[in-house]
């Protein structure tokens, strides 16, 4: 089983905890449906199938993460991760750029719909669950973003 997008999804998770409110070594908790679960993995397990999957996943992770652990209860997984994972990321992962001027930005009171869309170099938008614009921030008024937004308009997209 390939379990890179499950570990990444999770250190990127950590990465962005951190550069938010700062490093803390500290037991950290997420929580997965079990179908964000099956689609980060690729697969269609069971919830007992998947606690399996994840005592996998502990064992193929454990010299970064350390021990992980996972628990569930009505197709609702809560992954355990030690101290470590947290140390793991803040000694070898540097943040994300996009991310530091990203959160900067938003924090800072008083911050405008215009300053926001300075900061990416493309924006996706979603509607109902399903990508429908790939916009030029540089290129885009507001008024077109919220189109986007509320499904009036839509592009074929292949981000």
């Amino acid at each position: 089983m390939n379990f890179k997008k499950l570990e990444n999804n999770l250190l990127d998770m950590i990465q962005e905890q951190q550069v938010k409110i700062g490093y803390m070594s500290g037991v950290t908790r997420f929580y997965y449906p079990l179908q964000s679960l099956n689609r980060l993995l690729g697969t269609e397990l069971t919830e007992e199938e998947m606690q399996h999957a994840l005592e996998e996943f502990s064992d193929h992770a454990c010299d970064r993460l350390g021990k992980v652990k996972a628990s569930s209860k009505n197709e609702r997984f809560c992954i355990t991760l030690p101290p470590q994972a947290s140390d793991y990321v803040h000694e070898n992962r540097k943040p994300s750029e996009f991310l530091v001027r990203f959160i900067n930005t938003v924090a800072r009171h008083g911050c405008t719909l215009d300053e926001v869309m300075d900061v990416p170099d493309r924006i996706l938008v979603m509607y109902e669950g399903e990508i429908v614009g790939e916009l030029d921030p540089k290129a885009t008024t507001q008024e077109e973003l919220g189109l986007y937004m509320a499904g009036a308009k839509r592009d074929e997209v292949k981000a």
